[in-house]
C-alpha cells in the first residue's frame, strides 16, 4: 500500500525515528541530572563530616 508514493513502512519507519530521537534526547537529559544528584549526595558522608 502507498501512501502519496511512498510505502506504508517507510511511514512507520518516519514517525519511529521523529518519536524515538526527542524521547532519547529527553532521556540523556534525566539521566545526566540523575547522575549529578547522585554525585552531589556522596559528597560529605565520611563518617561523621557534615
Amino acid at each position: 500500500m502507498k501512501i502519496l508514493g511512498i510505502d506504508r513502512i517507510w511511514w512507520l519507519v518516519t514517525a519511529l525515528i521523529i518519536i524515538a530521537v526527542p524521547a532519547k534526547i529527553k532521556f540523556m537529559k534525566w539521566w545526566s541530572s540523575r547522575e549529578m544528584d547522585k554525585k552531589k549526595g556522596q559528597k560529605g558522608k565520611w563518617g561523621e563530616d557534615q
